[in-house]
């Protein structure tokens, strides 16, 4: 699970540049929505996986 945890911050900001570099680099209008659409694709995709973690990491314990 530690190892999931450090990814999360690495994906949001793999994101974050990539938003940045069409802009930067001044691509064309489709190549910038086929980014973007790429990085909401990443975006959900990192919510899933803190969500999954968060639960099993939430979870209550058994006394057992």
């Amino acid at each position: 699970m530690r190892y999931l945890w450090a990814w999360l911050p690495l994906l949001m900001g793999l994101g974050m540049i990539g938003a940045r570099v069409p802009g930067l680099l001044h691509a064309p209008h489709p190549v910038v929505e086929i980014v973007d659409a790429l990085n909401f694709v990443l975006a959900v995709t990192v919510v899933v996986l803190a969500i999954r973690s968060g639960r099993r990491f939430f979870r209550p314990r058994s006394n057992t």
